[in-house]
């Protein structure tokens, strides 16, 4: 994968991240932290496709690219308030 192709995707993936904790997805009480804590593991248990016990940059660009397609269903490299 050249670099270029690299930073692209990671920029997606950035805008995903950005998205998400805008929409107030994560809260910071600690009844809502013990929830996001635990989902965070989910998600990086998830994102580690080798099940190595590391999620590698590539694995974490994947998933959510993989994601953010998912969300982007008319193709415009946004989402909208719908998820």
């Amino acid at each position: 994968m050249s670099l270029a192709t690299l930073d692209r995707r990671l920029r997606r993936a950035i805008l995903v991240c950005a998205n998400f904790l805008s929409t107030g997805a994560l809260g910071f009480s600690k009844r809502t932290a013990r929830v996001a804590d635990s989902q965070v593991q989910r998600l990086l248990q998830l994102m580690d496709k080798d099940k190595d016990g590391v999620v590698s940059k590539n694995e974490f660009i994947d998933f959510m690219l993989e994601r953010f397609d998912r969300l982007d269903v008319n193709g415009d490299l946004s989402t909208t308030n719908g998820f």
